[in-house]
């Protein structure tokens, strides 16, 4: 929401987000990526990490980099197609804390050309009964 009002979500900015979801569950993972190629080792932020790339079935490309030494996502660097063409973008994932059993980051940094931002989790609370009219989009 923004302003109170829902966001329309284009049918690629929702397979985005779900996509992005199922990334910090490794058993969701290949049902979100279709073919998966380790790449080579590389360096991120002084950590090597190895460079996956990722395709789906719809045919989108990605590169994912993990921490060799957790096997945390650290990078997912993208693209989104738009009328003007593919539109690149990179999110930085830090700081991982355990919640409920479940590690995930709580620095988000997102970069596209001319633009940086971040987002940081303070709080996470689970399994939370969530009101489906939620998720309605209101009627055109």
């Amino acid at each position: 929401m923004a302003g109170g009002k829902p966001i329309e979500l284009r049918p690629d900015e929702m397979e985005q987000i779900k996509r992005e979801a199922d990334l910090f569950d490794p058993a969701n993972i290949k049902t979100v990526y279709n073919k998966m190629d380790y790449r080579f080792l590389d360096v991120i932020d002084g950590r090597q990490v190895y460079l996956v790339t990722a395709s789906t079935a719809s045919g989108a490309r990605e590169r994912l980099y993990f921490d060799v030494q957790t096997g945390l996502l650290v990078r997912r660097i993208a693209s989104s197609q738009t009328v003007l063409g593919n539109f690149n973008y990179e999110v930085d994932y830090k700081d991982y804390k355990l919640f409920n059993g479940v590690k995930i980051p709580t620095t988000i940094e997102y970069a596209v050309p001319g633009v940086r931002w971040t987002r940081k989790i303070v709080q996470v609370r689970n399994n939370v009964p969530v009101d489906a009219a939620s998720f309605n989009a209101p009627a055109k």
